[in-house]
């Protein structure tokens, strides 16, 4: 199972339950989700690239942030080494935001996931 999987079933047990919980509630809840999900990782670079989508979750027209979880999902499959590269809904600006925040952290984390990362991003324009 993808660990963009494991995410969105999360969040859909949150959005069952919680749908109707102030937006600032429900992406404390997706942060939690996030962070936990990612244990595998230094919490700071969790949080460091969480922040980095963080607008993305408390903007938009939906009533719900749980709606607008599809792209952090995406980013757990890169934080897990199992991006779809087809299907990249990440920005070249997004791309690079995350580059910066691994290489940023470089010290902290395993050569085999810096390599990763740095290799989608480049593949993927980051700016």
């Amino acid at each position: 199972m993808f660990a963009s999987e494991r995410f969105l079933s999360r969040i859909g047990r949150f959005r069952k339950t919680n749908r109707s919980d102030p937006v600032d509630r429900q992406i404390a809840m997706i942060r939690g989700a996030f962070v936990d999900l990612n244990r595998h990782l230094p919490e700071g670079v969790v949080e460091e690239v969480l922040d980095c989508f963080a607008g993305d979750l408390a903007d938009g027209p939906e009533e719900s942030a749980f709606d607008r979880c599809r792209k952090l999902a995406d980013v757990m499959d890169v934080l897990h080494l199992q991006y779809d590269v087809d299907n990249d809904p990440i920005t070249p600006r997004e791309w690079g935001e995350i580059g910066a925040v691994v290489s940023d952290n470089a010290d902290d984390l395993d050569l085999e996931f810096i390599t990763y990362v740095m290799k989608l991003a480049v593949d993927h324009g980051a700016v």
